[in-house]
């Protein structure tokens, strides 16, 4: 397996166990300094994100990514990438589309989350009918 699946895979793991409110599987996935910036600018770590799931602060129902491109620097990796995610945070629905730039280390021979950043990304504008210009009638 490459080191892109390799984190792809990690990746999705990781949102696999964060929707399935599976806390020992996603506490594998962190690494224990984690630092994670989330769109809104909050900066928490490992032991934040597993409280919120825990106590029902966050919980995601949904998740997809796309556009997934990963650089591979040794026992590191950087993973830029979309989502698409849906969620409730602190008992309000949310939804929306995120770029993210996640970082990863090999500890114990596994690719760990040890830094992300989302940013959350405008709507994507509706088409709309040209309307024809109007006719000056003077």
């Amino acid at each position: 397996m490459s080191v892109e699946e390799e984190v792809r895979q990690a990746t999705d793991e990781r949102f696999a166990a964060m929707a399935a409110g599976d806390l020992k599987a996603l506490e594998e996935c962190l690494s224990d300094d984690l630092t994670y910036i989330a769109a809104a600018g909050a900066v928490i770590g490992k032991a934040e994100i597993l409280d919120n799931i825990r106590s029902g602060v966050f919980r995601l129902d949904s998740f997809e990514t796309h556009d997934f491109q990963v650089k591979h620097y040794g026992d590191a990796a950087v993973a830029v990438y979309k989502s698409v995610l849906t969620s409730l945070f602190r008992g309000q629905p949310r939804r929306g589309r995120y770029g993210t730039t996640s970082v990863y280390a090999k500890e114990r021979g596994r690719w760990k989350l040890v830094a992300q950043q989302m940013t959350l990304m405008a709507p994507t504008p509706t088409p709309t009918t040209p309307q024809p210009a109007p006719v000056a009638t003077h």
